[in-house]
């Protein structure tokens, strides 16, 4: 072979050198950033195809592994919405995943993530109110729900999204009249 490449010239003893090193670099793995993106990605698909048992997997997987990547405020939002959708919603679970991404300023779900953090806080504070002599347990989650949708509304007007803006006030003063 190396007789083959000497009377081909340089070009071809490159050719032959980077497709015997193709499979090498093709076994190369991802860096962080883009391993995350994947698994967000299947994540994604699998709560919109409606399988969310694997999408709550996903998103764990992705947090699990990369913490710390840019894509892990989109799987804490996904995985706050797949636990507020899934059949058994677990609304404290929703809650530690969503709480991040609503206090965090540059996310784009920000808006989104204090909406439905009004959302677990009163289904919470509902629950509340359900079990005997737990009223003040229950006005408490009633106003950090308020809390939330008052964010939730001012970051929505500041966006002109104005619908989803006084959906939030509705969900506010449904809050101040408990």
């Amino acid at each position: 072979m190396i007789r083959l490449l000497r009377r081909r010239g340089p070009v071809a003893a490159f050719a032959a050198l980077a497709m015997a090193a193709g499979p090498l670099v093709a076994q190369q793995p991802l860096p962080p950033d883009q391993q995350a993106e994947v698994l967000l990605t299947a994540a994604r698909k699998a709560h919109n195809e409606g399988n969310l048992p694997a999408a709550t997997q996903a998103y764990r997987d992705l947090l699990q592994k990369f913490p710390n990547v840019p894509q892990a405020n989109g799987a804490r939002f996904g995985l706050g919405i797949v636990l507020l959708n899934s059949p058994d919603q677990d609304f404290a679970k929703a809650i530690e995943s969503l709480t991040p991404v609503a206090n965090d300023g540059g996310s784009p779900d920000r808006p989104a993530a204090a909406y439905y953090l009004g959302v677990c806080q009163r289904a919470l504070a509902l629950k509340e109110l359900a079990k005997p002599n737990n009223k003040p347990a229950a006005d408490a989650k009633f106003a950090e729900a308020h809390r939330w949708f008052a964010t939730a509304r001012d970051l929505y007007a500041g966006a002109k999204l104005d619908e989803k803006a006084a959906r939030a006030r509705c969900d506010q003063m449904e809050m101040e009249l408990r």
